[in-house]
């Protein structure tokens, strides 16, 4: 059995727990600080599980006699850095456009579905169906 500190010591040999050291002064050269944070990956920012989030939605329906026209106006923050498609629906759903921010925005079809760009510097958008 390998010897275990005593009950209360605040060493952390190799251990997740930090030492209680308050007002210490550490100095790393650089190089070896580089290192370590290369090895953790800490260095590197994480990616977003998902490129962007739906939240807020409201939809207004306007009827004629032969046709309904339906607006759909969504919410959708970007979390992926540079372009990205944000999904509006499938191809037969009857969208016509998409505006983001005021602009219209072009339209995008793949894979029997259309979909808008989007960049990260737009933090929401509206989405009309």
């Amino acid at each position: 059995m390998a010897a275990q500190p005593p009950e209360g010591d605040e060493r952390c040999a190799a251990t997740s727990q930090l030492p209680n050291i308050e007002n210490a002064t550490i100095s790393v050269p650089w190089n070896e600080l580089r290192d370590l944070l290369t090895k953790s990956g800490r260095d590197e920012r994480e990616a977003a599980p998902v490129d962007h989030v739906f939240s807020e939605a409201s939809y207004s329906v306007t009827l004629g006699e032969r046709h309904a026209a339906a607006l759909a106006e969504v919410e959708v923050t970007t979390l992926a850095a540079g372009w990205t498609l944000v999904p509006l629906g499938t191809a037969d759903a009857g969208i016509v456009s998409a505006i983001v921010n005021g602009k219209r925005r072009r339209l995008v079809m793949r894979d029997q579905s259309l979909f808008t760009d989007s960049r990260s510097s737009w933090s929401s958008m509206k989405r009309p169906k």
